[in-house]
């Protein structure tokens, strides 16, 4: 588990949210570093449970379903997404 307050190990797959207080921009993953990272940890999770440890594997959402992203959310994504 990563310590609290470390920095990301990505900071390219991060968006700007607003100022921070002392006057630099604060920043927060986008909603494809969030996806990454679920796939990440669900293959982990995996990993451990063929290892043959007793770990609950989370899934990812199916389309539609309360809490998944929405196209809207895609769209809106894509128009902060930096270009390779």
């Amino acid at each position: 588990m990563p310590v609290q307050g470390a920095s990301s190990p990505h900071p390219s797959s991060k968006q700007t949210t607003g100022h921070a207080s002392n006057g630099t921009v604060e920043m927060k993953p986008g909603l494809y570093a969030n996806i990454h990272k679920k796939k990440k940890r669900i293959a982990a999770q995996k990993a451990a449970k063929r290892a043959g440890k007793n770990v609950k594997v989370e899934r990812m959402r199916k389309p539609g379903t309360a809490g998944a992203p929405t196209a809207k959310a895609f769209k809106q994504s894509a128009k902060t997404a930096k270009k390779k």
